[in-house]
């Protein structure tokens, strides 16, 4: 079976899309797919894979014009000639060039095409950023090409949910999306690269810096409680908007040395930090799955989630971590527990593996994307 997949960006301050990509292709090569990868690339900057990216696995790059909605052109020229090479097409985000090309071409040349909408169909997605005129791009552009979609790949139930409320009459399935294993880093990795850490219990924040992402809760909540817990220490890693950035440090600059900020980590430096970490904090607004946060579940590591994290629910079932709302008090209330509690600590770390292996596996995600595909080929 031939599958292409098609993502606006694999740029590494794109974080979970990129990582979510990166984890699907792996685990599809594994499967004993076939699968080809087409996306849009900075005409200045080139092409870049992720580190991990399966070497099989092709990747066809095309020069964008904006940075916004990533016009490429010779992307969608592309499409109208290779689209009948493959027996599905799975699209990744909406409101991009790259997506509406491949869905209008996909409709045209008759192959069935699956759309991941990334969380872009959610409320705060909708809500956010040019709010009237992604309603208007919905109405007439997103909207019809993900309600004939052979298929809505969810990656949570609140995603389906969404969906639901927006497009009833979209073909929803949920399928979660995978983690890689583990990869553990012994302690002297983790101080051979932040010397500051040393016996320090690190509360560790890991994703993309974005507004979304509610650092500001996570700040405040740290400040709140640092007082009382002087072997605690955040560290905050990833990368964003620069002028973002310099806004959140100016916001905590009193605590000093207590919060680290990192920036992008990679290979053993982000194993290192997850390995050891004493818990792993993610206070989003929304997210349509956390693929930061299952990782840090598979490593063990008690995760605490705001409500608007999809798959806090699965974390509060299993007692893998806790729960909170997205404001400072409740943030910080949650740390103070895990900080204080050792023994409910050492539980919910338990717990955080068992789940990550059972319902983030990356053979689960190969086997479920596979049946769909084969069901989409044969009504096709």
């Amino acid at each position: 079976m031939k599958v292409l997949h098609v993502i606006p960006s694999l740029d590494r301050q794109d974080g979970g899309p990129t990582a979510a990509m990166t984890d699907i292709a792996t685990a599809l090569e594994a499967a004993g797919v076939s699968v080809s990868v087409a996306t849009t690339v900075s005409r200045t900057e080139g092409a870049t894979l992720p580190v991990n990216w399966p070497a099989s696995v092709p990747v066809m790059s095309f020069g964008r014009w904006l940075s916004s909605y990533k016009i490429a052109p010779r992307l969608a020229v592309w499409l109208w000639n290779n689209a009948k090479c493959f027996d599905v097409i799975h699209i990744h985000a909406c409101f991009s060039f790259s997506s509406t090309a491949t869905a209008f071409v996909a409709r045209l040349r008759g192959v069935p095409y699956v759309v991941r909408p990334l969380g872009t169909l959610a409320p705060y997605g909708l809500s956010q950023r040019r709010r009237v005129l992604k309603t208007a791009s919905y109405a007439l552009i997103e909207g019809p090409y993900v309600r004939a979609a052979s298929a809505v790949h969810c990656t949570s139930a609140q995603e389906c949910r969404d969906l639901r409320a927006i497009q009833p009459r979209a073909a929803g399935v949920e399928i979660p999306l995978a983690v890689q294993p583990a990869k553990f880093s012994p302690r002297g990795a983790l101080v051979s690269a932040f010397p500051q850490l040393a016996s320090r219990r690190v509360i560790l924040f890991l994703s993309r810096i974005d507004p979304k992402k509610n650092l500001e809760a996570l700040l405040d909540a740290f400040i709140a409680i640092a007082p009382s817990f002087d072997d605690a220490t955040l560290v905050i890693a990833g990368d964003g908007d620069t002028l973002y950035v310099d806004r959140l440090k100016r916001r905590s600059m009193g605590l000093g040395a207590r919060i680290v900020w990192v920036g992008h980590v990679s290979g053993e430096v982000k194993s290192s930090l997850l390995s050891h970490a004493y818990c792993f904090v993610l206070p989003s607004f929304t997210e349509n799955f956390g693929i930061a946060a299952a990782e840090a579940l598979s490593y063990g590591l008690p995760v605490v989630l705001a409500d608007g994290v999809a798959i806090s629910s699965e974390v509060s079932e299993h007692r893998a971590g806790l729960v909170t709302g997205t404001d400072a008090v409740s943030v910080a209330e949650a740390l103070t527990l895990l900080l204080t509690d050792g023994a409910l600590r050492d539980q919910l770390s338990v717990s955080a593996a068992k789940l990550a292996e059972a319902r983030f596996g990356s053979t689960r995600l190969g086997r479920e994307l596979v049946s769909l595909y084969l069901r989409l080929k044969q009504q096709s």
